[in-house]
């Protein structure tokens, strides 16, 4: 066996791949941040993300679809949503619970409610 063959158990899919790479993601993703232009957490209006509420690795079906995509911001502005909330601070994870945990991450991110927003990655399940 090849190591190609070996290694090819976790590489995307070729579909995943050409769909990933299409100027329909683009498309999307730019009509996306124009109709929602600030973090849903925070409220920064840069360094934006699309993030997908379900992955699309494991559901690629939704990847285009505009209800499966909230605007979060990324490391180098507000509150870095995308890697601290909708990951969990680890790539590989997906908070499938995002959009329940929005509400109280905006009322702590003001200082509304006491709490740690990182405590909630021990809550989430875990993909």
């Amino acid at each position: 066996m090849s190591l190609k063959e070996f290694f090819s158990w976790f590489l995307p899919s070729k579909e995943i791949t050409e769909l990933r790479s299409s100027r329909q993601w683009r498309k999307v993703r730019q009509a996306h941040l124009a109709e929602n232009p600030r973090c849903v957490i925070c409220g920064a209006d840069s360094g934006l993300a699309a993030h997908h509420c379900l992955d699309y690795s494991s559901f690629p079906e939704y990847e285009l679809h505009p209800n499966n995509l909230i605007t979060v911001c990324t490391l180098n502005s507000g509150c870095n949503g995308h890697f601290l909330y909708c990951h969990m601070g680890d790539w590989r994870k997906t908070n499938y619970n995002i959009i329940n945990d929005i509400g109280v991450l905006k009322r702590i991110y003001r200082g509304e409610v006491e709490g740690c927003p990182d405590n909630l990655k021990n809550q989430r399940r875990i993909k």
